[in-house]
């Protein structure tokens, strides 16, 4: 009887190992799951692609993130683009690869829109963004009015604060308020005009 009742309780131990042995494993394992390719696909990815530069002779423009100038086509409309072709191969799009978000570095509104091509061109309030192939070291703007492209000047978001002070008077007291109000001034984009002498090479900031 006892030498069953010793065989017994060796074999609830032993079943009790085995399974916190399955358990440990389980978690370990879970720690080192990789993701499906559908869940892979879903987790976005920011980069920051985009900044401004402060210019002797076109005030803060756009720029990569390397430097180099950023540029804009007059023929484009919103989220759309019309240089193809030739266009293309003298100014490049600029773009990001799939499942990128693109950023700028103090520059809101940036997006993309998908080409013709599949390739997801970066855009800023909505116009589509192009280098300049004869842009070939950084602060370089050679590309200014030509073939109707210009560079993207840039306001930086500001913010203004005003305070008004009210103060009232009676027979047995004087109350004195203070209102404050701030404002926001959000970012534009407009298109400078071309220099005197397009073929200038400027100097980024």
């Amino acid at each position: 009887m006892a030498v069953r009742r010793g065989t017994t309780r060796r074999r609830h131990e032993v079943g009790f190992a085995l399974a916190w042995a399955v358990a440990l494993v389980s978690l370990v394992a879970g720690l080192f799951v990789v993701p499906s390719p559908t869940v892979a696909a879903a987790i976005k990815r920011t980069v920051a692609v985009v900044e401004f530069r402060s210019t002797l002779l076109f005030g803060k423009i756009l720029v990569t993130t390397q430097g180099y100038t950023l540029y804009t086509y007059a023929r484009d409309t919103k989220n759309d683009s019309k240089c193809t072709g030739q266009c293309l191969l003298n100014w490049p799009a600029l773009t990001v690869a799939a499942g990128v978000t693109p950023l700028g570095r103090g520059v809101a509104g940036l997006g993309f829109f998908v080409r013709r091509g599949g390739e997801r061109q970066v855009t800023y309030e909505g116009r589509p963004l192009y280098r300049f192939s004869d842009d070939r070291v950084a602060g370089a703007s050679n590309g200014v009015g030509v073939s109707n492209f210009y560079v993207v000047a840039f306001s930086p978001v500001t913010s203004t604060t005003s305070t008004t002070t009210t103060t009232t008077t009676s027979a047995s007291t004087t109350t004195t308020s203070t209102t404050t109000t701030s404002t926001t001034t959000t970012s534009t984009t407009t298109t400078t005009a071309t220099p005197t002498s397009s073929t200038t090479t400027t100097t980024v900031g």
